[in-house]
């Protein structure tokens, strides 16, 4: 749900106040794409693993004033949605050497700077019941309804979400373009 008093706005990074990582400086990053990083990863990798998040389903609920919208016409970007251990979540894993994760987190943190929460997620092999974890904790970002995200657009039927998305262009293109 939309808050009344929000006004969707690009924002600088460092707007939300995240936690600090606390990362092995000698093991690898794994970050879990489910949207464009899947398709337009811009960073350097030393693996890919096609995988399941459980209990997590893509929802066009985030604006983005910053890529494939503006602040007086966002477009419509994919966010991850808590829900039942039943659902699933297909995405893509990339495993970052100890070398590239700082240069890696930077850009992650300019690019995905309008998600609010920067969160670990374990990963499994596929979508059965006894699929093995084969990524323990995997970054990924996320949007909520917190009232600190300014681009937070929530649910809407999905005929509107559709037009957004037929329309909306930004700096980064049209939003059409990003499903």
């Amino acid at each position: 749900t939309r808050h009344a008093a929000r006004r969707p706005a690009d924002h600088d990074v460092g707007h939300f106040q995240r936690e600090p990582l606390r990362l092995d400086p000698n093991a690898p990053l794994w970050v879990f794409g489910y949207g464009s990083i899947v398709w337009k990863t811009g960073f350097e990798y030393e693996e890919r693993r096609v995988c399941v998040a459980r209990g997590w389903r893509r929802r066009f609920y985030q604006g983005s004033t910053d890529h494939r919208g503006t602040p007086e016409f966002p477009g419509r970007t994919v966010t991850l949605e808590a829900c039942g251990d039943d659902v699933r979540c297909w995405g893509a894993a990339y495993k970052i050497s100890p070398r590239d994760a700082p240069a890696v987190l930077d850009l992650l943190e300019i690019r995905e700077k309008q998600y609010d929460q920067r969160i670990l997620v374990p990963l499994h092999e596929d979508a059965s019941d006894d699929a093995p974890v084969v990524v323990e904790n995997a970054l990924t970002y996320v949007a909520t309804a917190h009232e600190s995200n300014l681009n937070w657009l929530g649910h809407a039927p999905v005929d509107d979400i559709a037009k957004t998305i037929a329309r909306a262009v930004g700096p980064s293109g049209a939003s059409r373009h990003h499903t």
